[in-house]
């Protein structure tokens, strides 16, 4: 991921609210430190959360606090580097978010998050990650260009509870052994596991190799936007967090 800036609009959307604070909204959690880049991993999923209503809050990878996910609604882990993310937040932290979701807490991983999610990830190597998906997260690797290079990040072609869309991807995730209990939602065109969600414990979890809340500015570095013919995808991320918090 690149560091962008967003729209001053956009920017003037995301000041921190204070974790200890009530609100009569429901409460997000979304994971901010090492791995998650600026310039639309925290900050696009956190402008697209407050249109829905939600109080967001930041945390850090040292949080500790057990009270912060008390009325949580959900805890949404962006795209960003695994390695660094993984490698930054601390053991109590991660041990929370686990007795969180199992005792009926929510989880959207996206790309990163989605590799974090599972059991193992890894290319050419494996790490634990949080266990929520049985089984290994590999990456991905699209077929190589015209000129020969494997892009790094590209328009994909897919389904979405039945309907088309082309979905930002930037490196992200497969899961060639995705839980036989989880629900499919999207594939990479030749067939593989890119998007699925299922339960564990008493909560929701709901996870994408794909981009939904990327903004312009991704598709125009990378020179793909022309690939793209159904443009922002928000209302995906929307449909996956009306998906996690249904009771």
């Amino acid at each position: 991921m690149k560091n962008w800036s967003l729209p001053v609009l956009l920017l003037a959307s995301l000041a921190l609210s204070p974790i200890a604070s009530a609100s009569p909204r429901p409460v997000a959690l979304i994971y901010r430190g090492p791995g998650a880049c600026t310039g639309g991993c925290f900050e696009s999923p956190a402008a697209i959360l407050r249109q829905m209503g939600y109080d967001v809050r930041f945390v850090g990878p040292d949080a500790t606090d057990p009270t912060i996910f008390l009325g949580v609604a959900l805890w949404l882990q962006p795209g960003g580097l695994v390695e660094d993310q993984n490698a930054a937040m601390n053991p109590v932290l991660k041990d929370l978010i686990k007795n969180y979701v199992r005792t009926g807490g929510r989880y959207i991983g996206i790309c990163a998050g989605a590799f974090l999610a599972s059991e193992t990830y890894g290319w050419g190597f494996r790490r634990p990650g949080l266990g929520f998906l049985s089984g290994h997260a590999a990456l991905y690797r699209p077929t190589r260009r015209s000129d020969g290079r494997i892009p790094i990040a590209t328009i994909f072609p897919t389904q979405v509870h039945g309907q088309n869309r082309d979905l930002y991807w930037e490196v992200g995730p497969v899961f060639p052994q995705a839980p036989l209990d989880a629900d499919i939602v999207s594939r990479y065109p030749g067939g593989e596991v890119a998007a699925l969600r299922k339960t564990v414990g008493n909560g929701r979890v709901y996870v994408t190799a794909f981009h939904p809340e990327a903004p312009t500015a991704w598709r125009d570095y990378y020179q793909i936007t022309s690939m793209d013919t159904d443009g922002l995808d928000y209302d995906v991320l929307q449909s996956m967090v009306r998906w996690a918090v249904q009771p």
